[in-house]
């Protein structure tokens, strides 16, 4: 194969990532290399993205920003900071949720890299 069909597939691939909003097995190394994790956090808080990988015999592995808030949601102690948060300091209230979607997504990204590394270096 050529450089110059490669490089067409490479290109190819891309254009088509960036246009899907689903990354999968299909897409998951190109995704990983194309995006930095901070590009795929934002993605994902804004609903552009979402990843979803088959997990075995368990079903899928997810990371869409509606289960983020539905996890959060359930999260009684959490709850109970952001009530405390919304009588005393309403502006912390949204810094708060905020600064948990992004970590709750950056362990997500970080441990599919450790669970699908055979698949995103090609092992």
């Amino acid at each position: 194969m050529s450089h110059e069909l490669k490089q067409a597939e490479y290109e190819q691939a891309i254009d088509d990532l960036v246009t899907t909003h689903v990354i999968d097995e299909s897409n998951l190394a190109a995704a990983f290399n194309h995006y930095s994790d901070d590009e795929l956090i934002n993605l994902i808080i804004a609903g552009k993205k979402f990843i979803r990988l088959t997990d075995g015999d368990s079903g899928y592995r997810s990371v869409e920003i509606e289960q983020i808030h539905i996890d959060i949601a359930n999260d009684f102690d959490f709850t109970m900071r952001l009530i405390e948060l919304a009588v005393n300091d309403k502006e912390k209230v949204s810094e708060l949720v905020d600064k948990r979607v992004r970590a709750i997504i950056k362990c997500e990204i970080a441990q599919i890299k450790l669970d699908w590394f055979d698949l995103l270096t090609g092992a």
